[in-house]
């Protein structure tokens, strides 16, 4: 239930293994250098039938660089 279009990004987290996973909208069709450190955040993707809201974790650029 992912709208299109959407991002994958390749993450080497802190702790030692590498996730595949959709990227925010914020960088959706950025090219990202290697490197650069992403956190993970809640955004909202839509809305259900009866009108909530759906949100789904999606990693975003990390604008405070981890601290």
């Amino acid at each position: 239930m992912v709208p299109a279009p959407y991002y994958v990004a390749i993450i080497d987290l802190d702790s030692g293994p590498t996730i595949e996973a959709i990227s925010s909208a914020q960088l959706d069709g950025q090219n990202i250098e290697s490197g650069v450190r992403v956190k993970l955040v809640l955004e909202s993707i839509g809305q259900d039938e009866e009108g909530e809201e759906i949100g789904a974790y999606r990693f975003s650029l990390d604008e405070d660089g981890g601290s």
